[in-house]
């Protein structure tokens, strides 16, 4: 009887120790998971900024350029004044 007990007693010691190792695995991966998002949140806060930064020189660029469209619109309506007085 008092065998069968301390076999008992060894195979739960045993089951713990397995249940306790999972357990930091999992924790471990928890982790690394956790890891990963904090990595991708700071990739998509930079990404975003680049994309503001970016949209903002587009719309200066589109500025710029109408502005030049204009000027040369009223460069070729002047001398096509000049050319038909």
């Amino acid at each position: 009887m008092i065998v069968r007990e301390k076999k008992k007693k060894e195979e739960v010691e045993e089951d713990l120790e397995r249940s306790k190792e999972r357990e930091e695995e999992a924790r471990r991966q928890l982790r690394a998971a956790l890891d990963r998002v904090r990595v991708a949140e700071e990739a998509e806060e930079r990404l975003c900024r680049q994309l503001g930064e970016a949209e903002a020189e587009a719309l200066q660029q589109a500025r710029e350029y109408q502005a030049l469209i204009l000027a040369l619109a009223d460069q070729l309506s002047q001398a096509l004044s000049l050319l038909s007085s």
